[in-house]
């Protein structure tokens, strides 16, 4: 059915792609071929123009399904459900949603840009699968195969009813990327991982690459020099598993409370980091934010304070920075490595970490994993100077 009401048949064929791999089941010996068939994923359409009478084809390319057949002011447009590439740009464009508009003009089909495609081109009125047309089973494309019709015909009702299968529960999100209308803006794509796609650039996408916002940049870290007040080794080594081991590396509660102090800058767009949730004035970016999540090899724990850990910054160094839960920096201070225990890991114990009476005190660790056993060799209980913080209230 067009939009305007009129009813026109269209006949779709289907192939299969066929792939033949080799095989080389021992090494040295010949490769076996090994011939196999996907399920239907090349589709092609034709129909009468209702006004012309001229018959009109389209053959798509592998992966991309037809959604939409419409004919306004007596121009044929489809829509093809479909990820463009670098391959196919020329002849579906590069849209930013996988939803391509084609137009028929001259003899020919090509892509149309969406602000140019008409708004009539809503709802989808061809069959988003390939329906299984032998089926019994009582699944949804049965009632294709009931008697008094030909096998492969489907009626309006039945396309409308192959929907229902992509269909979410009312206030969620689909899994699937169909939905009976066609979306012109992520905001309308009712699609569980839109933002994935939003984000993402695989496979020789044509879409240009998304540029991350700049990182926050932030002063050198000012050297410090921890004194040991303690030191601890370990002959056998002390062995930690499961539970004993989380909480001796891990910070439970203080990481979880920062489920409260950041928030995703636009939710439906994770490329544009995170803020501060009790910054009033809304713009302060959070440091070391990537994705509308923190970089790797970065720690970030939170008190009545911020603080983030890094091991990556400065090969050697562990770098500490101190933040207000508004977003104001407190302090930067940096240490070197202690001396390395020979086959341990070293790395600060998060959980140590703590401010107290114009020092930072923390616990170093050397460590190795033996076997999901934590193999402990030695503990320095440390303290270090905390550098004069200068840039409270300033945002810098």
């Amino acid at each position: 059915m067009l939009q305007d009401g009129r009813l026109i048949k269209v006949e779709r064929n289907v192939e299969w792609t066929t792939h033949i791999e080799f095989l080389d089941p021992f090494f040295g010996l010949p490769t076996i071929p090994r011939v196999s068939k996907s399920w239907p994923d090349k589709f092609g359409l034709k129909f009468q123009h209702p006004d012309t009478k001229a018959m009109i084809s389209w053959q798509g390319e592998q992966h991309f399904n037809p959604v939409l057949l419409d004919i306004i002011s007596g121009i044929p447009y489809l829509v093809v459900y479909g990820d463009s590439t670098k391959t196919t740009e020329r002849k579906y464009g590069c849209p930013e949603l996988p939803f391509i508009y084609l137009k028929y003009d001259a003899g020919q089909w090509s892509p149309v840009a969406l602000e140019a495609a008409p708004k009539a081109l809503r709802k989808a009125n061809l069959s988003p699968k390939y329906p299984d047309f032998g089926s019994s089973s009582g699944d949804q494309y049965e009632i294709v195969t009931r008697k008094g019709r030909s096998r492969r015909d489907m009626s309006i009702d039945d396309v409308a009813k192959s929907y229902l299968s992509v269909a979410p529960p009312v206030g969620r999100m689909a899994e699937s990327p169909f939905q009976r209308e066609i979306p012109r803006s992520y905001e309308e794509w009712n699609y569980n991982y839109r933002n994935g796609r939003r984000d993402n650039r695989q496979g020789g996408d044509c879409r240009p690459p998304r540029t991350p916002l700049p990182q926050v940049v932030l002063p050198g870290a000012i050297g410090g020099s921890p004194e040991i007040l303690e030191t601890i080794n370990y002959t056998p080594d002390r062995i930690a598993i499961g539970d004993d081991w989380s909480n001796m590396a891990f910070d439970q509660k203080r990481e979880g409370e920062c489920k409260k102090v950041f928030r995703p800058t636009d939710p439906n767009d994770y490329m544009q980091g995170q803020r501060f949730v009790n910054d009033s004035t809304g713009k302060k970016p959070a440091p070391y934010s990537s994705g509308a999540q923190f970089k790797m090899g970065v720690r970030v724990l939170c008190d009545e304070y911020v603080w983030f850990v890094t091991h990556m910054e400065e090969p050697g160094k562990i770098i500490i920075s101190k933040f207000t839960t508004t977003g104001d920096m407190v302090l930067r201070t940096s240490f070197r490595n202690p001396e390395r225990v020979q086959g341990f890991t070293g790395y600060i114990n998060i959980p140590s970490l703590r401010s107290e009476g114009g020092y930072l005190y923390f616990d170093w660790m050397d460590f190795t994993d033996i076997n999901r056993e934590w193999h402990i060799k030695r503990i320095l209980k440390m303290r270090m100077k905390e550098p004069v913080p200068t840039n409270v209230g300033n945002g810098k």
